[in-house]
């Protein structure tokens, strides 16, 4: 779960008007909206504040997916809205543990947004609870990839040419592959 804020949205509609705000606001949602997948839920939940729920993302794909929300929102036109004008935003972002609520996540995730905002800003700051060692299918995922891990060290003895891009690499806790 995340939620966004835009840095900065009082000090545009002082100065340029709430027309101004309000396009802000609708550039940022119809940007969101068609980056985000079709499983993404995204939605205004405050003055400048929108929530977005992504189902079955772990954390380190949801900061992929804010990352390319942030450069998106950054390339857009906002000269055309108002001169001069540039639109960041800060984020929180986090996943929900066994047992959260929901009430939970988002004080968690509200947590992160204070957070990316007293560092400055135009930025995502994260969260993840850790998850309970006696989960099975966490066991079997890091077993998993230990496993991937012997074989991808086997075939580069064989083949020295292989090589795995970083965004190829797979990552459970302390292993990576």
């Amino acid at each position: 779960f995340a939620i966004i804020d835009i840095d900065h949205l009082n000090a545009a509609n002082d100065q340029h008007g709430r027309q101004v705000g309000d396009a802000i606001l609708k550039t940022v949602a119809d940007t969101a909206i068609q980056l985000l997948r079709t499983v993404d839920r995204f939605g205004r939940l405050d003055n400048d504040q929108f929530g977005i729920v992504l189902p079955a993302t772990w954390l380190d794909h949801g900061l992929i997916a804010m990352d390319r929300l942030t450069k998106a929102v950054a390339a857009c036109d906002w000269t055309s809205i108002a001169p001069g004008l540039t639109v960041t935003f800060s984020g929180g972002i986090t996943t929900n543990a066994p047992k959260d609520t929901i009430e939970v996540v988002i004080k968690r995730t509200e947590k992160m947004l204070t957070q990316a905002k007293q560092d400055g800003g135009n930025r995502t700051a994260q969260m993840e609870e850790a998850l309970p060692d006696s989960l099975p299918w966490i066991k079997f995922k890091c077993g998993l990839i230990l496993m991937l891990g012997q074989l991808v060290t086997a075939y580069r003895e064989h083949f020295p040419r292989f090589a795995l891009a970083e965004s190829d690499r797979i990552r459970c806790g302390q292993y990576s592959v």
